[in-house]
């Protein structure tokens, strides 16, 4: 398994003798990346499935101009997908 390598960042505030060096742990790159990613896919996700069931309702309803609007954001999507 990978190593991960922590980083520190140290930082002095007061130039006053006995203070104290708070020291901050920096999250990797690789983890922002992943959480970034993650975050994405299951907003499009659940903006895909909110369409599905605002179509699903046009066609329910029989509303043909809503159902066609729809139809036309919902190109996006399937370039994604």
């Amino acid at each position: 398994m990978k190593k991960h390598k922590v980083n520190y960042r140290l930082k002095r505030y007061n130039l006053v003798p006995h203070h104290k060096i708070k020291a901050k742990r920096e999250v990797s790159f690789e983890i922002q990346l992943m959480a970034q990613l993650l975050m994405d896919q299951l907003v499009s996700e659940r903006n895909k499935m909110e369409f599905d069931r605002k179509i699903n309702e046009a066609i329910e309803s029989k509303d043909k101009e809503l159902f066609m609007q729809l139809s036309n954001h919902y190109q996006h999507y399937l370039f994604e997908y």
